[in-house]
């Protein structure tokens, strides 16, 4: 095989490889840090639901898709950038037990977290699910930002 054949070949697969390396490493670290993989490390003090496995699911392979993509056209700055990054945090926070949060728990208090915040993890988790959802429409689109 000619070398301009291989480092052609290999411009286009090294996307698809770090975005499944992205997209698996997120899930393994999210379902430990969230206890959805039960460890040793960390206790949850709430229920697991099985759409947490879900969400994180597709969270990761949104995550995976858009980071592939975006190595694919690094040096280009996309508007996007913003809403894939909103939706990452967000899908960590709507699977992460709202009790095991110090910052969250210092902010609201644990009463207000059990009433509010936790009905509501499942309705963060799919409009985190629509942020990369929209970022990935984004990047495959190229939709530059204005500055």
């Amino acid at each position: 095989m000619k070398k301009e054949g291989l480092l052609e070949t290999l411009k286009h697969t090294l996307p698809w490889i770090i975005g499944i390396v992205t997209g698996v490493a997120f899930f393994a670290a999210a379902a430990v840090v969230t206890v959805l993989i039960p460890n040793h490390f960390y206790k949850r003090m709430t229920p697991i639901y099985w759409y947490d496995y879900v969400i994180l699911a597709m969270i990761s392979a949104l995550l995976g898709l858009y980071m592939g993509r975006a190595l694919f056209m690094r040096g280009r700055k996309a508007k996007c950038d913003y809403a894939a990054g909103g939706g990452m945090v967000g899908g960590f926070f709507a699977v992460s037990c709202s009790l095991c949060s110090a910052l969250l728990v210092a902010l609201f208090g644990a009463t207000a977290l059990l009433t509010y915040f936790e009905p509501l993890q499942p309705a963060l988790g799919l409009a985190s699910i629509g942020l990369l959802g929209y970022a990935n429409y984004g990047i495959w689109k190229k939709i530059p930002s204005k500055h």
